[in-house]
């Protein structure tokens, strides 16, 4: 029971962080939306809503001319942030697995 507890207070807390994400996306400069999602892959296995970020981040804010790689950035970066932080987790001391 205790464990079904503490699942169901993570799944709160990424409720509302991934709320706080949708928020610093459309209010807050660029960068403080990748220092969070890249905080919340370290602190929760599998983020793949940073993804779903980056996507809407290029559908919001990237330029509509033509194709250019530039357009994807945001997405590719909410592709890789969460494989790159999956990875160093093995490798930080301090990170409790």
């Amino acid at each position: 029971m205790n464990s079904l507890i503490r699942h169901h207070e993570r799944l709160f807390i990424r409720i509302i962080l991934d709320l706080a994400i949708l928020l610093f996306i459309l209010a807050f400069p660029w960068w403080l939306s990748i220092v969070l999602v890249l905080a919340s892959s370290f602190f929760f296995n599998r983020f793949y809503e940073a993804a779903l970020f980056g996507f809407l981040f290029d559908m919001l804010y990237s330029p509509t001319v033509g194709y250019a790689p530039s357009a994807l950035l945001g997405t590719i970066v909410g592709l890789t942030l969460p494989v790159l932080a999956e990875s160093l987790k093995r490798y930080l001391l301090f990170y409790n697995r």
